[in-house]
């Protein structure tokens, strides 16, 4: 089972979290099994894919362009639930990092002036989440506005923006299938 926010993992339980070389071999053939799960997920220390490109080995972070990053950083924290990263001290005045989880993360970068206008069709960002009934209960009580559809493959998900505009898609995980 996915672990939760107060469980830490011993580096010998991370490495049996990760693919095996030969599972790794197999990916064509694992196309019934999501690759969304810690269990299943790559290992960052071996590349995937990319081999006759640029050698990608996964993805690092996210950055956002925010007007004000105290709000922004409340947002990312108190409704997204993430965990902060520290920030080096010439660069918590304008910059603000959260962990996503599998190593990957969200900076959110000082200074946009420029409004930030999206639809559901366009730019966004998607997250998987346990269960989407207990995430619309949390938006509605934190009175957020929100759209909630039934995605072509039966997977609810729902829709809305932080305080930027950006675009936040989330969908329920345990009933996710591939395309």
């Amino acid at each position: 089972p996915p672990m939760t926010r107060s469980q830490t993992m011993s580096p010998e339980a991370s490495r049996s979290q990760w693919l095996t070389v030969p599972e790794m071999r197999r990916l064509p053939a694992m196309t019934s099994r999501r690759l969304r799960e810690p269990a299943t997920m790559l290992s960052p220390a071996i590349t995937a894919f990319g081999q006759d490109n640029l050698g990608v080995l996964g993805h690092n972070h996210l950055a956002l362009h925010v007007k004000d990053i105290p709000a922004s950083a409340k947002f990312y924290r108190e409704v997204i639930g993430l965990k902060p990263v520290p920030v080096p001290e010439n660069l918590k005045a304008a910059r603000s990092w959260f962990d996503i989880g599998n190593g990957q993360m969200i900076h959110l970068l000082d200074g946009r002036t420029e409004t930030i206008t999206h639809d559901r069709n366009g730019s966004h960002i998607a997250l998987f989440v346990s269960d989407i009934g207990k995430s619309e209960a949390f938006l509605k009580a934190k009175d957020i506005p929100f759209r909630k559809q039934v995605r072509f493959d039966g997977v609810a998900q729902i829709y809305f923006s932080d305080p930027d505009g950006y675009l936040l898609e989330l969908n329920e995980g345990k009933t996710a299938k591939p395309y």
